[in-house]
């Protein structure tokens, strides 16, 4: 039933808001009251080709809408769920009609744009309007096979038909969907296809970035470690210092056969002598324990050139990765997860499509 009629702007109207009680609703007046117009604002609301005339004087449009309330049974239904419109029997239904002075009439279904045909059509099941010509209506062919159905009392059979109908356009719509999808995802089949190839060979950990760059880390370090020592070592073999102190050793062994030590009354001399010999031993031995110290450092330190030039490849190979399927590093593991299930849905997608099709 009809729950409230809005006009603005057409003909003598300015703006009138109708709204329906339960039951039965009359509106009578005499000749000239403006019952015709309303039928008119109706009519148009319906989808009866408007003209200009319909506009009020000094207006830029006219607009009338029309709210009806249906039970989830009714037929508009089934048409509006056919057109994909998105409506459906829990709304209430607004039908509305914009008239402009420039440019021609726009139609709304619940604020969805849609054609003054669909509009007209939908009209025909829920308003009738009995005139003089009333009759006319038994020529148009629209409404032959309701009258049909109706005579022969196929209320049943309608019913059933009407879910058989929705069943069917819902599975075609499903038929449709997984075509498609799977249409796309066989455009992607040799991109896929190199995808799990490249992945599967780099077999990437999750994790692995890091553990890498810490290794990497390490073993830069101990190359640091290994030529500042090798520095050291070398700075110590050029200054020949073991030389130095034998030599030095032996110009003090000379210096002690000289004259004056023999006559060294208060033993002075001896003992700067002494002192210095000692000072050169200890410098002799603490020279050699530098130098195997730096040897033994050295040895810790060793780094594996080859095994550093690995892990760098690694490395630079998953970050390469990373940044080609747009993903973190540690995220290839689960892009080939994913790759994976998008070729096995290809490769099985022609059997959905004959599941979906029966």
């Amino acid at each position: 039933m009809i729950t409230a009629l809005s006009i603005s702007n057409f003909v003598l109207i300015d703006h009138l808001n109708l709204e329906a009680a339960m039951g039965f609703t009359s509106l009578t007046g005499e000749t000239g009251a403006g019952k015709s117009i309303l039928l008119d604002a109706l009519g148009v609301a319906l989808g009866m080709r408007p003209t200009k005339q319909f506009i009020r004087n000094g207006a830029e449009k006219a607009t009338i809408s029309v709210e009806f309330d249906l039970p989830p049974e009714h037929p508009v239904w089934d048409i509006l769920y056919t057109s994909e419109l998105g409506v459906s029997a829990d709304e209430t239904l607004i039908l509305k009609r914009v008239v402009p002075v420039r440019g021609g009439a726009r139609s709304f279904i619940n604020d969805q744009p849609v054609s003054s045909a669909t509009l007209s059509r939908i009209g025909e099941y829920l308003v009738e309007i009995h005139g003089q010509h009333a009759a006319s209506n038994l020529l148009k062919p629209s409404y032959h096979r309701d009258l049909l159905d109706a005579f022969a009392g196929n209320d049943k059979l309608l019913l059933c038909y009407r879910q058989t109908w929705k069943n069917l356009c819902a599975a075609e719509a499903a038929y449709a969907d997984k075509l498609k999808s799977i249409e796309t995802v066989q455009e992607m089949r040799s991109a896929l296809m190199h995808m799990v190839a490249e992945l599967d060979a780099l077999a990437p950990q999750s994790g692995e970035v890091a553990q890498l760059a810490a290794d990497r880390a390490q073993r830069l370090q101990a190359n640091r470690i290994a030529n500042i020592v090798s520095n050291a070592s070398a700075a110590l073999d050029q200054a020949d210092a073991a030389a130095v102190l034998a030599s030095a050793a032996v110009d003090l062994d000379r210096l002690a056969r000289l004259p004056a030590f023999e006559t060294d009354i208060d033993g002075r001399l001896a003992q700067a002598l002494r002192m210095a010999a000692e000072s050169f031993e200890r410098a002799s031995i603490e020279t050699q324990e530098a130098a195997q110290c730096l040897q033994h450092l050295a040895g810790l330190s060793t780094s594996d050139e080859t095994a550093l030039e690995e892990v760098e490849a690694r490395l630079f190979a998953l970050k390469a990765a990373g940044r080609k399927y747009r993903v973190d590093p540690d995220g290839l593991s689960g892009k080939l997860d994913w790759a994976q299930a998008e070729l096995a849905r290809v490769e099985d997608g022609e059997a959905d499509l004959i599941s979906a099709q029966q």
